[in-house]
C-alpha cells in the first residue's frame, strides 16, 4: 500500500510538472522587458540622405551598427534617432509585408561577410522596404550591392532546388545516391533531421545519401533553407524618445523533406545441375519460409541456363524442396535450407542422377528361324557417336552395360560370315529405371546381277543417222551347272538357257536374282539400222563378300552401222533447151531427224557421215559432178549452198541410206532462173530522218548503163507507157514492174508541199547482193531507195519607234521649250510565240512547239529593226518584252503567218510592223511652307535650272548647265508645277559634270542634305536639273539658300512618269544629338542623355533611339551633354560641353560610347588554361547571354550590363574534370578589361575490391576499366587499399571487369557504372564454394548402405573443432556437405548405421584449384563400414544417455528445489 502510495505521489507530481508547463505554453504577447536595451557600435563612415513613407528628409555624415540585447537589429524609423539610455518594450513586429524585411535581413546581412557594407546596404533595403527612399549616399557601390543581394533572394527563396521536382528517391542497401541541384541553391540549406540508418554527405548544391540496413523502407531526409540561429519571430523594440529597431528573424525556416524508398530485399538464385554438372531447365523448386514446406512463398522453374532467381525476399533463412525435374532425371525431394541477405543474391545448387537401362540384341537367319551367332551390334546416342559394341554368343544374344535415359540406336557393323550386312536401325528409348529392352535383326543371302550396254562402235553411246541401239536381244546361259548355296543342288545345268535380254531405249539391258556361278552371252537379234554381232561373252559372278548385297557383272557390246553414199550432177538450160554443166556450185547436207529436232533446216547442223565426222560440202567439178561422204542408215535432206551468179537455187531434195553398201546412189539436178526486182523511193526529211507522209512528189529512174530513163508499159485500165512516179500518203510509190540487174539513179522531179526541191540524183544498184524485201507473194524482191528534202523555213521581222529629244528653244517668257520628234528605236525586246500548235512538216504528227510555248526573243538593232530565228512555217505572237531606255512598256500582241510559197522558195518572210512606245515624262512640283506651324505659303517664286548640259538625243548640247529652264509661283495651295516638258537625262558618259569645288568628305553619302558654301543642298548634286526659290513670300525672309536636285535619269518600263517634290521652309536652329557606339559608330539607343546649361540647369532628359535626337529652337549658347545612365552593355562616357549657333544649319555634337569588356578565364588546378568546357553566362533573370566551349586562350565578351550580377556557369566539364561551382560577378563601370576565373579539377572515383562480407579490401585481384568502346581506361591489381583513377569523364558509362580473382575466389559479374566525381564503385567477390559427397558402402560386398549414418567435419586433424554433421539418405546411402570454401577439413563417421561397426578413419580433404576442376565442385568418398558379429547393435551414439543424466539431474534439482520451498512456507505459515 505505501508502494502505491509512492508510485500514485510521482504520478501526480509528474501531472503537475506537465501542466505546469502547459500553463506556461501561450500565443505571442506584449512583454515589459524589465532591462531591455538598445546600443550601437562600430561607426560606418558613409553619409546618406533618406525620406521617409510621409515625406520627412533625414541627412545623416554616417551609420553605426544596432544591437538590441545584444543581437544585431536594424531600425525600422529611419526618421528618429536613437536615445541612448532610454526605455525599450519588447513585443511583436507585426508589420504587414514583414517576412520581406526578414528575407532581406537574412540574405544582407547573416549571409554576407558582415562588413560595414553589408549592414548599411541592408539597412538601406529595409527603410525602402518600408516605403522610404535612399535620396544619395557616398556608398557608391549600394546600386551594385542592392542587386546582388535582391538576385541572391529572389533565388534563394523563390527556387526550391531542382531535384524537388521528384516527389522520392529510390535507393539500395548499402548503396548511395547522389542528387545535384542545377538551380543552384542547395548549397545555402543546412541538415534538420533524417531517418535512422541514412547518412548523408553534402558538398556545395550535391548531396550524397547511403542507406543502410537500420534504414525504414520508407526514410527522409530534412533540410531548411534558413540556418537554426537565424529561425524566430522577429520582436520591435520600441520606445517614445527613441528609434524602433527589429533584430530580424527569420519566422519560415523554408524546409524540403526528401522523401527515399529504401530496397532492402534480396534474392535466391537457384541453379539445377545433373550428376555430371550440366545445367538443367525446367525444374521447379518450391521455396518457403518454414521447414516444413508448409505457407510456401512460391513454386519457381529453372530456365534454358539451368538457373531460377526469386527476388523481393526479405532477408531470413529459407527452405528449397525439389518438386518436378525433366523426364530423364531421378526426383531429389530433399529439403535444404538458405540464407538471404539484403542486397545480395544467395545461391543454391541441386544435382540429380540419371535414369538408366539395358539392351538385349538377337540375330536370326530368316529363311530357316535358327539363331545366329558372330553377329557384331554397335549401339549409338542420339549425336550418332558409338558407345559400344556387342558380339551375339552361339545361343544369339548378348545384353548392353547400363545406358542412360534417352533415345539410342542399335545397328549391325559386322554380318556372320556368308550373310550380308544389315544395314537396319533399330531406335531404342530409354524411359524408365532399371528398364530392358530386346532388339531382333536377319541376314539376306548374296544375288548376282548382269547389266548389259550395247554401242556403236565409232560414235559410242550415240546411235548414227537414223539406226538404233534399242531393241537388241541376247540369251544367257549356263556355261556350268549353276549350284543352290544353301545345299549345293543344281539349280541350272551347263547350256541351259537361263534368261534373255532385250536392250532399252538407253541401248541397255539387265537381269537380277541371279546364283553366283559362270554364263555365255550371245547376241540373236540385231536393232534397226546395224549388222548383227556373233561374239560370244563369258560372264562370270563371284562371292563378293559381307558388305555386297548384289554381285554385278557389266558386259559391254559395239556394233557397226549400216551406210551408203550418193551423187549429183549441176546443168542448166537458161530457157534455151540446151544443157550447161555448172562447176563450183555447192550442195550441204544435213539429217532430217536433225531438222525435225532443231525446228528448219538453217538451224539443224550439218549431217555426220559413217566415221562420225561432219559430212563434206558437195562440190561439182567442171563436169558438174560430185559425191557424197558414206552416210549412216538414215533419211537426208540436200540443199544447194552455193548458186551461180544471178541463179536461184534448186530447191531441196532427199536422200534415203537403207542399205550397207559401197556403191553410191545417183541424182541430176536443173537450174536457169535470173533475179529481177521492184524498186520502191522513199521520201524522207533531211532533218528529222523520218518519211514525209505526203502525196505529190514525182520520181524518175535512169539507167546509168544506158544514160536512158526506164519506162514501160501499162495496159490497165488504158495503154500507157510509164516514166515517172508520184507518192501517196505514205510518201513512198513502187514501180509497177521489176528491174533487170544493174546501176541507175532516182531523180525527183517535184517536190511535196513545204519542202524545197532536191535536184541532186540518188544511185542505186539491183543486185541479189543489193538488201532488198520481198512483197507479199513471198518470192518477188522490193529494193528501197530513200530521197532526202528539205523543208522551208520562215523569218518574222519587226520595227520599234518613239519621240525623241532633239532641240530646244526660248519663249517670250525666257522658258525653254524642249522640242521631240519621232524616230526608230535601238533595244526593243520583243518575244516571239506560238499561236497555235506548230506540226513537223513530215505530217508525221510531232508538235515542234505548243501553242503558247516561247519561240524566240529578239531584239532592235541601230536601225530599229529585228528579225527572227528560221522558224517552222505556222502561225505566231510578237509582244514587246522590254522596251527601249527612256520609254514605256507596249501592250501590242500581233499575230504573223509563215506561209508555203513554192518548191524553190526556201525562206519565206512574215512582217509584224511597227510598234510605237510613249516615253517616260518628268514632273516637278514646288511647295512652300511656314517652318514653324507648316501652313502653306502662296507667292513663293521657285526657278527651276540646267545643273548640267542637257543633251539630246543624238548626243548633241542644247542647253547649257546653269540656263533658267522656267519660274514659277505658288497658289493660295502653297503649290506650284512647273509646264517643261522635261527630258530624261541623255547625258553621255564623256559629258557628265561633276560639280567642282566639293570634297567628298563635305557631301552626304546619300546625298540627303548638306551645306556647301552656304547654299543646302537637298538630293544628288550630280542631277541634270535643281529648283531653288528666287523670291520670298511677301512678309517672310529668305533665309538660307535651299537647292533641290531632281535626278531624271530613266527608271523602268512600267513607270510612266517620274515626279519630284521640292518643299522650301523658314528655318530655325536645330541641333542633332548622336549617342554612337565608339567600336562601329552606329547610334547607340538605350542611354539615359541630359542637356545641361553651364551652371547645371537640367534643359532636357531623353533616353537614346536608334536615330540621332534633333532639338530645334534651342537658344544660342554654351551647354553641356552629360550622360545619366549608360546603353546596357556600354559605360559611362565622360560630359561633352557644345555651343548652339545662330543659324539655320543642323549642328550636330556626338557622344561616344565604349563598351564593358570581360575576359573568362578557366583553369585546371594548376592554372592551366583548361579547353573543352562548356561555359554559360547567365543574366539575373535566367536568360543565357552568351555559350561557348572553351579552348587554349581565354574568352571575350563585351557589352555586359554595368551593375548588374552575372552568373558563369559551367555546363559540362571538359573530359576527366568535374563540374565547377557557379561564379557571380558584377560587372563594374570601367573602359578596363575585367577577368573572371574559373578553376575545374579531375574527377576522382575510387574502386574497392571486397569479399563477400564488404568489410575489408581484398587483394590479388587483376581488374580492369572499360569504356564504351571497349577501350582499356585503367588495370591494376587489387591490394589492401582501394584503388583510386582521375580523369574519368563524368556522366559517361564504364564497366568495371574482373580479370582474375584471388585465389578461392569466384571471378565476379562486371559492373556498369556512370562516372562522378567522389563517387565510389565496389565489386565483390564470392569464395569459391564446393560439395563433398560421402557415400557410405559395405566393406564386404561395397553395396550402398541404405540406412542412416552420421558423419561429422572438423577442420583439425584430432576431430575436436567440429564445423557440422550430415546424415546419410537412405535412398541412396550418400551424405552431402555443401557450401565448403577453399582448406582442409577432416571427416569421420560418428554414428554408424544400424548393424554395422563404427569406422575410425579420419578422411582428410582439401578443398583447392586441383579439388575444384572448373565448372565440376563435386566430390565424392566412398566411406566402408563392417558389419558387426551375430547383429549386435552398436552406433557410437551416447547422445541419449547423456539426455538421461541430465534430465535425471534437473530432476533431482526440481525435487529438491520443491521440497526446499514446501519447507519455507511451511515455516512461513507456522
Amino acid at each position: 500500500m505505501k508502494r502505491y502510495k509512492e508510485i500514485k505521489k510521482k504520478i501526480f507530481t509528474y501531472l503537475a510538472v506537465f501542466f505546469m508547463i502547459i500553463s506556461n505554453m501561450s500565443i505571442p504577447q506584449t512583454v515589459k522587458a524589465a532591462n531591455a536595451k538598445v546600443t550601437v557600435a562600430k561607426r560606418i563612415p558613409y553619409s546618406y540622405q533618406v525620406t521617409d513613407k510621409d515625406g520627412h528628409m533625414v541627412w545623416g555624415a554616417e551609420t553605426e551598427h544596432i544591437y538590441a540585447d545584444g543581437e544585431i537589429a536594424f531600425c525600422v524609423q529611419p526618421g528618429v534617432l536613437i536615445a541612448e539610455g532610454a526605455s525599450y518594450t519588447i513585443s511583436d513586429f507585426n508589420w504587414k509585408d514583414f517576412r520581406k524585411l526578414e528575407d532581406i535581413a537574412y540574405v544582407g546581412w547573416h549571409l554576407s561577410d558582415k562588413t560595414d557594407e553589408d549592414y548599411l546596404a541592408t539597412q538601406f533595403m529595409i527603410w525602402e522596404a518600408l516605403g522610404a527612399t535612399i535620396n544619395s549616399t557616398s556608398y557608391s557601390s549600394y546600386g551594385s550591392k542592392k542587386a546582388s543581394i535582391q538576385n541572391k533572394m529572389n533565388l534563394i527563396f523563390n527556387i526550391d532546388p531542382s531535384f524537388m521536382e521528384n516527389d522520392s528517391f529510390d535507393i539500395k542497401v548499402g548503396e548511395s545516391i547522389t542528387l545535384t541541384d542545377t538551380n543552384g541553391v542547395f548549397s545555402y540549406y543546412s541538415q534538420t533531421s533524417k531517418s535512422e540508418g541514412i547518412t548523408v554527405s553534402k558538398s556545395g548544391n550535391k548531396l550524397t545519401i547511403t542507406a543502410s540496413n537500420d534504414a525504414p523502407e520508407n526514410a527522409t531526409v530534412k533540410y531548411q533553407l534558413v540556418k537554426k540561429e537565424y529561425v524566430g519571430t522577429s520582436m520591435l523594440y520600441s520606445s517614445s524618445n527613441s528609434q524602433d529597431v527589429v533584430p530580424l528573424k527569420v519566422s519560415d525556416p523554408r524546409e524540403i523533406t526528401i522523401n527515399l524508398q529504401v530496397e532492402k530485399y534480396g534474392s535466391l538464385k537457384i541453379t539445377k545441375q545433373d550428376e555430371d554438372g550440366a545445367v538443367v531447365p525446367n525444374t521447379s523448386f518450391k521455396v518457403s519460409k518454414n521447414a516444413d514446406m508448409s505457407s510456401p512463398v512460391g513454386t519457381y522453374t529453372t530456365g534454358a541456363d539451368g538457373t531460377v532467381t526469386v527476388n523481393n525476399l526479405l532477408p531470413q533463412k529459407y527452405y528449397v524442396q525439389e518438386t518436378a525435374v525433366p523426364s530423364h532425371l531421378v526426383l531429389d525431394t530433399t529439403i535444404r535450407e538458405v540464407t538471404v541477405e539484403a542486397n545480395q543474391t544467395a545461391n543454391y545448387t541441386a544435382r540429380n542422377n540419371w535414369i538408366k537401362g539395358k539392351v538385349q540384341l538377337r540375330k536370326i537367319d530368316p529363311d530357316s528361324g535358327k539363331q545366329v551367332a558372330g553377329a557384331t551390334y554397335a549401339i549409338y546416342n542420339d549425336k550418332g557417336q558409338e558407345l559400344e559394341r556387342l558380339i551375339t554368343t552361339a545361343t544369339g544374344y548378348v545384353e548392353s552395360g547400363y545406358l542412360r535415359f534417352g533415345n539410342y540406336t542399335v545397328r549391325e557393323v559386322i554380318a556372320p560370315s556368308g550373310y550380308i550386312l544389315n544395314k537396319t536401325s533399330y531406335p531404342v528409348t530409354i524411359e524408365t529405371n532399371e528398364q530392358k529392352i530386346t532388339v531382333t535383326g536377319e541376314d539376306e543371302r548374296q544375288t548376282g546381277r548382269l547389266e548389259l550396254t550395247k554401242e556403236d562402235s565409232v560414235t559410242g553411246s550415240s546411235a548414227q543417222g537414223e539406226a538404233t541401239l534399242k531393241g537388241a536381244v541376247y540369251e544367257l546361259k549356263a556355261k556350268e551347272n549353276i549350284l543352290d548355296p544353301t545345299d549345293q543342288s543344281v539349280k541350272y545345268a551347263r547350256g541351259a538357257l537361263v534368261a534373255t535380254l532385250t536392250t532399252d531405249a538407253n541401248a541397255k539391258a539387265s537381269v537380277s536374282d541371279l546364283y553366283l556361278g559362270k554364263y555365255i552371252l550371245q547376241e540373236k537379234t540385231a536393232s534397226t539400222g546395224y549388222t548383227l554381232d556373233t561374239t560370244k561373252y563369258d560372264i562370270s559372278l563371284d562371292y563378293a563378300g559381307q558388305s555386297v548385297e548384289i554381285v554385278t557383272k557389266k558386259q559391254m557390246v559395239k556394233e557397226r552401222v549400216k551406210a551408203q553414199a550418193f551423187s549429183i550432177v549441176k546443168i542448166s538450160d537458161n530457157g534455151s533447151g540446151e544443157a550447161d554443166k555448172l562447176a563450183g556450185v555447192e550442195f550441204t547436207v544435213k539429217a532430217q531427224k536433225d531438222i525435225d529436232k532443231y525446228g528448219s533446216w538453217e538451224k539443224a547442223p550439218v549431217a555426220k557421215n559413217a566415221k562420225g565426222q561432219t559430212a563434206a560440202v558437195l562440190v561439182t567439178d567442171k563436169n558438174g559432178y560430185a559425191v557424197s561422204d558414206e552416210l549412216p542408215y538414215g533419211v537426208y535432206v540436200v540443199r544447194e549452198t552455193k548458186v551461180p551468179d544471178d541463179h536461184y537455187a534448186v530447191a531441196d531434195f532427199k536422200v534415203t541410206i537403207t542399205e550397207d553398201s559401197r556403191d553410191p546412189q545417183p541424182w541430176r539436178i536443173f537450174n536457169d532462173e535470173k533475179f529481177r526486182a521492184v524498186v520502191k523511193a522513199v521520201k524522207v526529211d533531211q532533218e528529222t530522218g523520218k518519211t514525209v507522209a505526203l502525196a505529190g512528189t514525182t520520181f524518175k529512174i535512169k539507167n546509168l548503163k544506158t544514160n536512158e530513163y526506164v519506162g514501160y508499159w501499162e495496159w490497165n485500165p488504158t495503154p500507157e507507157y510509164i516514166t515517172e512516179w508520184m507518192t501517196d500518203e505514205s510518201g513512198t510509190v513502187m514501180t509497177g514492174k521489176e528491174l533487170d540487174p544493174g546501176r541507175y539513179a532516182l531523180e525527183e522531179i517535184t517536190a511535196p508541199n513545204g519542202y524545197v526541191l532536191n535536184v541532186s540524183p540518188v544511185e542505186f544498184t539491183v543486185s541479189m547482193n543489193t538488201a532488198y524485201e520481198t512483197l507479199p507473194d513471198g518470192k518477188t524482191p522490193v529494193i528501197t531507195v530513200a530521197k532526202e528534202d528539205t523543208s522551208v523555213k520562215g523569218r518574222i521581222t519587226v520595227a520599234k519607234q518613239g519621240e525623241v529629244l532633239t532641240s530646244a528653244e526660248t519663249d517670250e517668257h525666257g522658258n525653254t521649250k524642249f522640242k521631240y520628234e519621232m524616230r526608230k528605236l535601238k533595244g526593243a525586246v520583243f518575244e516571239v510565240k506560238a499561236a497555235e500548235d506548230i506540226s513537223s512538216p513530215d505530217n508525221q504528227g510531232d508538235i515542234l512547239y505548243h501553242k503558247g510555248d516561247p519561240v524566240d526573243t529578239i531584239t532592235t538593232d541601230a536601225a530599229g529593226e529585228a528579225q527572227t530565228k528560221l522558224l517552222p512555217l505556222g502561225k505566231y505572237q510578237v509582244s514587246e518584252k522590254t522596251a527601249p531606255n527612256g520609254f514605256t512598256h507596249s501592250d501590242d500582241i500581233r499575230e504573223v503567218e509563215l506561209v508555203y510559197e513554192e518548191q524553190n522558195t526556201a525562206i519565206v518572210f512574215g512582217d509584224a510592223g511597227t510598234y510605237e512606245n510613249e516615253r517616260q515624262k518628268v514632273e516637278v512640283q514646288a511647295v512652300k511652307k511656314d517652318a514653324d506651324d507648316q501652313q502653306l505659303l502662296a507667292g513663293a517664286e521657285i526657278t527651276l535650272y540646267a545643273n548640267r548640259d542637257v543633251y539630246n538625243y543624238d548626243g548633241d548640247v542644247i542647253v547649257k548647265a546653269g540656263e533658267m529652264i522656267e519660274t514659277v509661283v505658288t497658289g493660295e495651295d502653297g503649290r506650284a508645277t512647273f509646264t517643261a516638258d522635261l527630258p530624261n537625262d541623255l547625258t553621255p558618259e564623256y559629258g557628265v559634270m561633276p560639280i567642282e569645288g566639293i570634297e567628298d568628305e563635305d557631301i552626304d553619302p546619300g546625298f540627303g542634305a548638306d551645306v556647301i558654301d552656304g547654299v543646302r543642298l537637298i538630293g544628288d548634286p550630280n542631277s541634270l536639273f535643281y529648283a531653288r526659290e528666287t523670291e520670298a513670300p511677301q512678309g517672310y525672309a529668305s533665309g538660307q539658300e535651299v537647292r533641290y536636285y531632281f535626278d531624271t535619269k530613266y527608271t523602268n518600263q512600267n513607270n510612266a512618269v517620274l515626279k519630284f517634290t521640292a518643299e522650301y521652309q523658314n528655318e530655325t536652329t536645330k541641333v542633332e544629338i548622336s549617342k554612337v557606339d565608339i567600336t562601329n559608330e552606329n547610334e547607340l539607343p538605350g542611354a539615359t542623355l541630359l542637356i545641361k546649361t553651364e551652371d547645371g540647369k537640367i534643359i532636357e532628359e531623353w533616353v537614346s533611339a536608334d536615330k540621332p535626337h534633333l532639338f530645334e529652337k534651342l537658344p544660342a549658347g554654351d551647354y553641356v551633354l552629360s550622360e545619366k545612365i549608360p546603353a546596357p552593355g556600354y559605360t559611362t562616357a565622360t560630359d561633352v560641353p557644345f555651343t548652339v549657333k545662330d543659324t539655320g544649319e543642323i549642328q550636330k555634337v556626338i557622344m561616344k560610347d565604349d563598351v564593358t569588356k570581360m575576359q573568362i578565364i578557366k583553369t585546371d588546378e594548376e592554372g592551366k588554361m583548361l579547353p573543352g568546357n562548356r561555359l554559360a553566362i547567365i543574366d539575373q533573370d535566367g536568360k543565357t547571354v552568351d555559350e561557348w566551349i572553351t579552348d587554349d586562350k581565354p574568352h571575350d565578351i563585351t557589352k555586359l550590363i554595368v551593375g548588374q550580377e552575372y552568373i558563369l556557369r559551367e555546363l559540362e566539364a571538359a573530359a576527366g574534370y568535374t563540374k565547377a561551382a557557379d561564379v557571380a560577378f558584377i560587372v563594374r563601370d570601367t573602359n578596363e578589361i575585367q577577368t573572371v576565373n574559373m578553376s575545374n579539377k579531375q574527377t576522382v572515383m575510387h574502386f574497392s575490391k571486397v569479399d563477400e562480407t564488404g568489410e575489408k579490401e581484398l587483394p590479388g585481384a587483376k581488374l580492369q576499366i572499360i569504356d564504351k568502346d571497349g577501350n582499356i581506361i585503367d588495370q591494376w591489381v587489387s591490394t589492401e587499399e582501394q584503388h583510386t583513377i582521375t580523369g574519368l569523364i563524368e556522366g559517361q558509362t564504364y564497366v568495371m571487369k574482373e580479370i582474375s580473382a584471388p585465389y578461392g575466389y569466384e571471378i565476379a559479374e562486371e559492373i556498369t557504372f556512370t562516372a562522378g566525381d567522389g563517387q565510389k564503385v565496389t565489386m565483390k567477390d564470392k569464395m569459391i564454394r564446393s560439395y563433398i559427397k560421402v557415400n557410405k558402402v559395405d566393406a564386404e560386398d561395397h553395396k550402398d548402405i541404405l540406412k542412416v549414418a552420421e558423419f561429422t567435419l572438423y577442420s583439425d586433424a584430432a576431430c575436436t573443432k567440429k564445423i557440422r554433421t550430415a546424415k546419410t539418405d537412405t535412398k541412396n546411402g550418400i551424405a552431402l556437405f555443401d557450401d565448403l570454401t577453399y582448406g582442409t577439413y577432416f571427416i569421420k563417421e560418428t554414428k554408424a548405421p544400424a548393424g554395422y561397426e563404427l569406422s575410425d578413419e579420419v578422411v582428410k580433404v582439401t578443398v583447392d584449384d586441383e579439388w575444384v576442376n572448373g565448372d565440376d565442385k563435386l566430390r565424392t568418398i566412398i566411406y566402408a563400414d563392417k558389419p558387426l558379429p551375430g547383429g549386435a547393435i552398436s552406433t557410437g551414439d551416447h547422445t541419449n544417455t547423456i539426455i538421461l543424466f541430465i534430465i535425471t539431474g534437473l530432476a533431482g534439482s526440481m525435487v529438491g528445489f520443491a521440497a526446499y520451498k514446501l519447507r519455507k512456507m511451511k515455516k512461513a505459515s507456522d
